[in-house]
């Protein structure tokens, strides 16, 4: 709580500023005398605003940021800030302070009453323990865990996938691409090509094609899906490596060195696409029905389509490739799309419940689709890949990630592709460390793409 309160009074503090200065310039100029005291003379004429608000925080100060204020001290605290409050309301002084002094109110209100919430008669109170123990405890009305049959998984793929459709806001009906190539560039060993297609009327998507010199065509093509980090000004330049700071997120780059064709597009508020945060988006989208991650999904589906325009691409012989949020795009568009012929997934998978059991419920907009898990849990999303080649990899301590969940995940998907007679093409790699993709298992995921492409 101290760090929280530390951080509200600096942002005062840059807010205030200016306006303070200026007022302590007008006092001292025109000798101004105000005498609006409160019952108990708390304030004076020559009570300065910030520096009252600042003051209260520190008396309270615990000292430890583990220990919280003692009740006693949490109510003293509400009835100064409430007279501070009553104090710039009644001046007129000082009035851009308010919110932080009602942020502050709220916060030790909610520290108040969260150990109420202990008790057991306050339990049903709590609003965030209430959700979490309604998604903990429901059942998805499209899993998995009933077929049996390769007759059951085809019926239930196709109601899943328009389920998943209607969810991003989208169907799958297509607007022209427009494509046009902006701009050619000769890096060795393949020629990079910037482009620009639209995926829906009035939406560009500018992204990079990498064609491999020297290769037999009609070549494989992988589509590199970038990753988050919050680092918004990157997005399929960090692939494509000419970008970032970050070599394992390089693979678009490696894979045409190798000699697959290999195409990255931005993400929506990344890359050239930067703009709004992505809460803007996200919040503007579902007044029409949509969020981020939806947007996102569409996009690289038309990626698909944009391939296809391509001479140069085998149209059987498309792959995906995704780490972090890049594993999230890279599950929904093989998950939705059968012309993926194989997918690597890295640093995304695991159940959605686990990450509600870890408190991972605060990822970004962009790494979740709205009311997937009323539908579908993690390994119903990825048995819509089933039986295509699909490789999992996460680490053992990826708190992103939950390892216990990736685990159930693929126990679960594995019993499906026993059912096609499949279970080679499902393939998992666990290795030790957090979340990740080392440059020593780009390798293997290079491997998984020369085996079945």
């Amino acid at each position: 709580m101290k760090k929280i309160l530390i951080v509200v009074v600096m942002g005062a503090l840059l807010l205030m500023a200016n306006y303070i200065f200026l007022e302590k310039n007008a006092i001292s100029k025109n000798k101004v005398t105000e005498k609006i005291v409160q019952e108990d003379n708390y304030f004076s004429d020559e009570t300065d605003i910030l520096g009252r608000f600042t003051e209260i925080m520190e008396r309270y100060e615990s000292g430890d940021n583990n220990v919280p204020y003692s009740i006693e001290d949490s109510h003293k605290m509400i009835k100064d800030l409430n007279a501070l409050r009553s104090y710039i309301r009644k001046t007129g002084r000082g009035e851009q302070i308010v919110s932080y002094v009602d942020q502050v109110l709220d916060n030790i209100t909610y520290h108040i009453r969260l150990r109420e919430y202990e008790k057991e008669e306050y339990k049903s109170f709590f609003p965030v323990n209430i959700i979490k123990e309604q998604i903990l405890n429901s059942k998805q009305i499209m899993s998995v865990n009933s077929i049996k049959t390769r007759r059951q998984k085809t019926r239930h793929t196709k109601k899943l996938r328009k389920k998943i459709f209607e969810l991003m806001g989208y169907s799958p009906e297509k607007s022209p691409l427009n494509s046009r190539i902006v701009e050619k560039v000769d890096c060795g060993k393949y020629i990079r090509e910037k482009i620009i297609f639209d995926s829906e009327p009035g939406v560009s998507v500018p992204g990079y094609i990498l064609i491999p010199k020297n290769i037999p065509l009609p070549a494989p093509a992988i589509i590199a899906l970038h990753q988050h980090a919050g680092e918004y000004r990157f997005g399929a330049d960090e692939v494509i490596g000419i970008a970032g700071n970050d070599p394992s997120q390089f693979y678009a780059k490696e894979l045409a060195e190798k000699g697959y064709i290999s195409f990255a597009i931005d993400a929506r508020c990344f890359g050239e696409r930067i703009g709004a945060n992505e809460e803007l988006i996200d919040y503007l989208g579902r007044w029409i029905g949509r969020d981020l991650l939806g947007m996102i999904i569409w996009d690289d589906i038309r990626s698909v389509d944009y391939l296809l325009t391509r001479d140069e691409v085998d149209p059987n012989r498309i792959a995906c490739i995704g780490y972090s949020m890049g594993g999230t795009r890279a599950t929904f568009l093989a998950a939705l799309d059968e012309r993926i012929k194989v997918a690597v997934v890295s640093g995304y998978v695991t159940s959605y419940k686990s990450l509600i059991e870890n408190n991972r419920f605060h990822e970004p907009p962009s790494t979740w689709l709205s009311g997937i898990l009323k539908y579908a849990d993690c390994q119903d999303v990825l048995s819509l890949i089933a039986p295509r080649p699909l490789l999992i990899i996460n680490g053992t301590e990826d708190e992103t990630v939950p390892i216990a969940g990736t685990l159930k995940v693929y126990n679960s998907v594995k019993r499906l592709y026993k059912i096609f007679k499949a279970e080679d093409k499902l393939k998992k790699i666990i290795f030790e460390g957090s979340h990740g993709f080392p440059e020593k298992l780009h390798e293997e995921a290079y491997q998984w793409f020369d085996k079945w492409l």
